[in-house]
């Protein structure tokens, strides 16, 4: 899925069209030798396979409106859990994936002001926030189909999501910016 889902949340939180994309990665754990140290996902362990996903990786992304959004993944580090914040002029947007909430800290005439929003979900079902959050997703999903409404995010919202996507990889390759 290459992250894909990540740089949907920046454009969606940014609300531009990307520019360009700059990365560095590569492959230098879970991957590597074509996928024989894959410890964590032994059920795909294949010698005949050949793997060359990129398994870490930084990537800065500009955007049309002058905002600059970054993410970090690394596939092989231990217990790390999923964590997006979002900082402007006004104040911060931080994930909180152990006690699944978000929460927005800002200040209005001098005073900060702190929201929280918690999923209304069953905790227990779920292992992870990412996890929750597909859920949501998947109910909204059958509710666009049940009441015949276009769905926050459609084919242009994945394509440019995609596109990111493919332009990290370039980058991490080619050892340059990327332009979309």
């Amino acid at each position: 899925d290459k992250n894909c889902h990540h740089f949907d949340v920046f454009n969606w939180l940014i609300d531009s069209e990307p520019v360009s994309v700059f990365a560095s990665g590569g492959t230098d754990s879970v991957y590597r030798d074509g996928g024989k140290d894959m410890s964590m996902w032994e059920h795909l362990r294949d010698p005949a396979t050949h793997i060359d996903v990129v398994d870490n990786a930084i990537a800065i992304v500009d955007y049309a409106n002058g905002a600059r959004a970054g993410l970090t993944v690394c596939f092989f580090a231990p217990d790390h859990p999923l964590e997006i914040e979002v900082l402007c002029d006004h104040g911060r947007l931080s994930s909180d994936e152990e006690n699944y909430r978000l929460t927005t800290f800002h200040h209005v005439r001098d005073e900060r002001q702190c929201h929280t929003f918690e999923p209304d979900v069953d905790r227990d079902r779920f292992d992870s926030f990412e996890k929750v959050y597909t859920v949501l997703e998947h109910r909204e999903f059958v509710q666009c189909v049940q009441e015949r409404r276009q769905p926050k995010a459609d084919v242009h919202v994945g394509w440019w999501a995609t596109m990111m996507c493919l332009a990290a990889e370039r980058s991490i390759k080619e050892k340059r910016p990327i332009r979309i």
